[in-house]
């Protein structure tokens, strides 16, 4: 099997405000609503690696159904959104090829599937992902790009990672006899789940790979926390393994900087910046944590009172200067402002007026010299519409420009 890119199938046409990427204006501070209009919440964006393409999922509470929408070139207007779905293999035909099951064994996808944990594929075929899926049970499998079914099992698959150059996977399974976290080093060539570290008392989760293709960050649980570690080299993993965090706290969702010698997570380690019981909001307890590997020491905080993603680690500037983040925060009609920092610690934050209100899930690319930010918000602060989530893109290139200064709100 192949992982092959596929121009859509299934395709929704839609238009969306004036001004997807191309058309908007060079300091533009306010965002462009990008995700087509219709029901569902749509959250935890994220770009492809040439900043062309944008996946995010739409999310129907009440019917327990996530859907996972793709767009490939958010420049051409109208936009083009894609649902992904998976080709659903029946029971007997676990071991059909894909040509077996794409010529017979095709399902339409049942109320309560569940599509999320979407993650691109390498640079040089950007328009390749994989992602999990419920599928005839209640058990959760990846799938690539065409709908072709990578993983199998009585246990889940989810949280795939991708390199950013070849061909290298890295997820997590639940199977109770292959338990932990696999790595596919060939997607291409020989799909042969590997293992990268023994059993033990410790559940590992969100691993992300690094830029170099070399190493892989995760979130270790045990009874008494949740840490960051690294391995140094996956071919040979238990040795080089490295644990960054030694506190008894939850942290999650690591982040490399792209140069490779960061790392940033989320963590409840200090605490919300005010002990005290309010009414105010600010006291989630969640700050953002950046580890310097390249100098080594202690990890340090960036910023307190923060909302961590759900799926994805805290969104890094092209340059592995800034970090953005959405900020736990109300201020009148302010709520949940997208904030930036330097990698700094205690660095000063920078708001972006991004026009949105509740914001999450901010997510930063760079194509043809700018960089552009995704991001899940509510509606707009003079917006009358605010039922379901939308995606909403801006330029936020300025930041170049910046001192330090946070700008008032």
């Amino acid at each position: 099997m192949t992982a092959r890119s596929n121009p859509g199938r299934n395709l929704v046409t839609a238009a969306v405000l004036a001004g997807a990427l191309c058309p908007l204006p060079a300091l533009a501070q306010d965002a462009v609503q990008i995700s087509p209009s219709r029901r569902g919440n749509c959250e935890n964006p994220l770009w492809s690696r040439d900043g062309k393409g944008l996946a995010w999922e739409r999310v129907f509470y009440e019917e327990r159904r996530i859907e996972l929408n793709v767009v490939r070139d958010v420049s051409v207007t109208p936009v083009k959104e894609e649902r992904i779905k998976p080709i659903l293999e029946s029971r007997d035909e676990a071991a059909a090829t894909l040509e077996a099951f794409q010529a017979g064994a095709k399902k339409k996808v049942a109320p309560g599937e569940v599509c999320r944990e979407f993650a691109w594929g390498p640079k040089d075929s950007p328009n390749t992902f994989t992602y999990s899926c419920n599928v005839e049970t209640s058990s959760y499998q990846l799938f690539m790009t065409e709908g072709e079914q990578l993983t199998r099992g009585n246990g889940a698959a989810g949280q795939p990672n991708m390199t950013i150059e070849g061909w290298g996977l890295v997820y997590v399974s639940s199977n109770q006899e292959r338990e932990g976290l696999f790595v596919i080093h060939d997607l291409i060539d020989e799909i042969r789940p590997v293992r990268l570290l023994p059993p033990g008392t410790r559940v590992d989760r969100m691993p992300v790979w690094a830029p170099n293709g070399k190493k892989i960050a995760f979130v270790g649980h045990d009874k008494d926390s949740a840490d960051i570690y690294v391995i140094e080299n996956v071919r040979n993993s238990e040795e080089s393994m490295v644990r960054l965090t030694k506190w008894a706290s939850e942290e999650s969702n690591p982040s490399w900087s792209p140069d490779g010698t960061k790392l940033a997570f989320f963590s409840d380690h200090d605490g919300p910046k005010k002990k005290k019981k309010s009414k105010k909001r600010g006291t989630a307890g969640q700050s953002l944590y950046v580890v310097d590997l390249a100098k080594g020491g202690e990890p340090f905080l960036v910023a307190r009172d923060v909302v961590p993603s759900e799926q994805h680690g805290p969104a890094w500037t092209p340059d592995s200067q800034w970090l953005i983040y959405a900020k736990d925060h109300q201020k009148g009609s302010v709520i949940d402002p997208i904030r930036a920092a330097r990698a700094e610690p205690n660095a000063k934050e920078v708001m972006l007026k991004t026009g949105t209100v509740s914001n999450k899930d901010p997510q930063v690319a760079a194509r043809d010299g700018r960089w552009w930010m995704a991001f899940s918000a509510l509606g707009k602060y003079k917006g009358k519409e605010r039922t379901w989530r939308k995606v909403y893109v801006m330029p936020i290139e300025k930041l170049l420009n910046t001192k330090d200064k946070p700008e008032e709100e």
